[in-house]
């Protein structure tokens, strides 16, 4: 007696054996397919990398604006170029996410990136950034100097500013303070090069010197160094080093400090 057809599945091509041979065989089929299916994915052509000129630095969202400017001012003072660990402890954020987003400026035409190897800025990158660097120390030092900012509170509040300006508006602030060379921390306005011949407090064991600049990183830092009296411009003799304390003389008096508060100044050699 003829037997009715019935469509083809999975499991139809197993001719003979028990119900979970079949199953089984229905799933290895499956996987087949799911592993076909990431394969024809993996195989498909990788986008064409945008062309980095054509990329306008307000094109570029704060975040990576930020990325930018922090790619740059690592390596400013002399340090090794940042890496993904060095970012994700900068940002606050996870290294699979700082590694995410360095690929995708990587592919952009800002940094040169490898996994496990610190990051570095492309030609066009290094010119979004000096810009992102320009915008920064110009308000802070518009802040301090017409808004009566202290400089414990410039840095943070030209982060929030510096992003919603535009370039002609920093150019009118450059031309209102008459073209600035510094900031409030001493640090260099671009154009304007940065110093080279530069040493931290920290480093440095006999002699008088001028303070060139001051790390803003902490606001506690920048208070205790305003009150004794470190700022950039002003002048110190050191009198004793030793492994944690440094003995000097200032304008207002004599003081010891940590190697850890020293590290915060920048002498000029």
């Amino acid at each position: 007696m003829q037997k009715d057809w019935k469509p083809l599945t999975t499991s139809s091509f197993i001719i003979s054996g028990s119900d979970m041979y079949i199953q089984k065989t229905s799933r290895k089929l499956v996987s087949l397919r799911k592993r076909t299916k990431v394969l024809f994915t993996m195989s498909q052509p990788t986008p064409p990398a945008h062309n980095p000129r054509s990329i306008q630095l307000d094109d570029l969202s704060p975040v990576v604006q930020d990325y930018l400017k922090a790619i740059w001012t690592a390596t400013e003072w002399g340090a090794a170029p940042i890496t993904t660990t060095g970012l994700a402890q900068r940002f606050n954020t996870s290294k699979a996410t700082v590694s995410e987003a360095m690929r995708r400026l990587s592919h952009a035409g800002l940094i040169n990136y490898r996994p496990y190897h610190p990051v570095t800025l492309t030609a066009t990158g290094a010119t979004h950034a000096t810009a992102m660097v320009r915008r920064h120390r110009l308000i802070e030092t518009f802040l301090a100097k017409v808004l009566n900012y202290p400089w414990t509170q410039v840095h943070t509040e030209a982060e929030r500013l510096e992003h919603a300006v535009s370039d002609t508006f920093i150019d009118r602030i450059d031309a209102y303070l008459e073209h600035p060379k510094h900031d409030p921390h001493g640090d260099p306005i671009p154009p304007m090069p940065t110093i080279t011949n530069a040493t931290q407090l920290s480093a440095t064991t006999t002699g008088e010197h001028h303070i060139l600049r001051v790390s803003d990183a902490n606001p506690t830092t920048l208070n205790t160094l305003a009150t004794l009296g470190l700022t950039p411009g002003t002048q110190l003799k050191i009198i004793r080093h030793t492994t944690k304390t440094i003995k000097l003389q200032n304008s207002t008096g004599t003081h010891v400090v940590s190697t850890e508060l020293a590290a915060a100044i920048w002498l000029l050699n």
